[in-house]
């Protein structure tokens, strides 16, 4: 389906700015989940004492939720590195889907150490983290996995970041690690406009949000079951909300996550995901947006076929050219840019066309050395 410039702007802001239903429990200021006969437990501090008042002047609260399914393997030391916070204002809230392999005597057994948690059926990992962000009383709110865990400062560092740069999104670098723990690699992207045609370019556990964004874009879209993190991210960039990185490690996380293992369902869902997006790409193009990271041809290539279709896309595919292997290869890759382009008709109505590719081109060789 392919729409005129116009409609198709629009048909991004909508997709981009929308929220989840209105039936959701966002934010709806639950001490306690409403009754559930599926339910197999709940417990935590919650249940013996009522909600208190923020202090005026004290440290911002943060929610710190965990969805969890039959985790009783991974658990403790995500638990742990909560337990163990150098950052004084946190509430810990778990959100269990019905786990049967011991994860629930495991939370029952540290009761004392959660604020609250409850195990019962769900949809999915999106469906108990907006369960959590029901509960959730903090000024921030942070989500980690079950199988994952946080440097022991990883919060104080993400409320400093966010506090001193006025940030709405306070995000880190992060440390994957194999089975058995050990490092096998890093993640330290920028945060930048390629975001729309190419992959989550921050790790979800460490973003830190402010309680306001998720008001004005609403919680997870659970029609993703593995990318509504991604989703979530992309919306957030898109409406304007401040982010501030952290460049130190303050994640660690597993490669044998859900989605390192469920290629196929992640590659339906990337397909979707760019498809509803941008409706004008054709099958074979999508495929291509799939399966990231492109060659400089291919990018090159795409954005000569959909060069009038949409700025946002053209932006997106130009921005993730600075990840060239080489300033040389980058320099080649936004000439031949500026040729495809110079008589684009969204850049002509514009008139911002040469200047936005020199700009992109002149900051990313200034910046060479933080970008690759």
């Amino acid at each position: 389906m392919s729409l005129p410039l116009f409609e198709q702007r629009l048909h991004e802001q909508d997709f981009l700015s929308k929220s989840v239903p209105p039936e959701s429990q966002l934010l709806r200021g639950y001490w306690t989940l409403p009754a559930n006969v599926d339910r197999r437990a709940e417990g935590g501090k919650r249940l013996q004492k009522s909600p208190g008042k923020n202090i005026e002047g004290a440290p911002p609260l943060v929610s710190l939720i965990t969805a969890a399914y039959n985790v009783v393997g991974t658990i403790n030391k995500c638990f742990e590195s909560v337990r163990t916070q150098t950052y004084g204002e946190i509430e810990y809230l778990v959100i269990d889907g019905g786990s049967d392999d011991g994860t629930v005597d495991f939370l029952q057994k540290h009761a004392s150490d959660i604020d609250y948690f409850v195990s019962e059926p769900d949809g999915g990992i999106y469906d108990a983290m907006n369960k959590g962000l029901g509960l959730a009383a903090g000024e921030y709110i942070i989500f980690l996995n079950a199988d994952d865990w946080y440097r022991s400062d990883a919060i104080e560092l993400l409320v400093q970041a966010a506090l001193k740069k006025k940030a709405d999104i306070s995000h880190a670098n992060a440390v994957i690690v194999n089975a058995n723990g050990r490092k096998i690699g890093r993640i330290k992207r920028q945060l930048h406009d390629g975001i729309y045609t190419s992959i989550c370019l921050i790790r979800h556990e460490t973003m830190l949000v402010h309680r306001s964004v998720y008001i004005q874009l609403g919680g997870y879209d659970t029609s993703y079951r593995i990318i509504a993190d991604y989703l979530f991210a992309m919306r957030a960039y898109y409406s304007g909300f401040r982010f501030s990185q952290v460049h130190e490690g303050l994640l660690y996380f597993s490669n044998s996550g859900i989605s390192n293992t469920a290629k196929t369902q992640l590659a339906s869902e990337r397909s979707k995901l760019f498809s509803s997006l941008f409706p004008f790409l054709e099958p074979h193009d999508i495929n291509l947006l799939v399966r990231w990271p492109l060659s400089i041809t291919e990018v090159s290539a795409l954005i000569s076929r959909y060069q009038d279709q949409s700025e946002l896309f053209i932006r997106s595919l130009a921005t993730n050219i600075t990840k060239a292997p080489s300033v040389l290869i980058a320099q080649v890759a936004f000439e031949r840019l500026e040729r495809i382009l110079r008589n684009n008709v969204i850049w002509k109505k514009s008139g911002q066309m040469l200047y936005w590719i020199y700009d992109r081109l002149g900051r990313f060789l200034r910046n060479f050395n933080n970008i690759i």
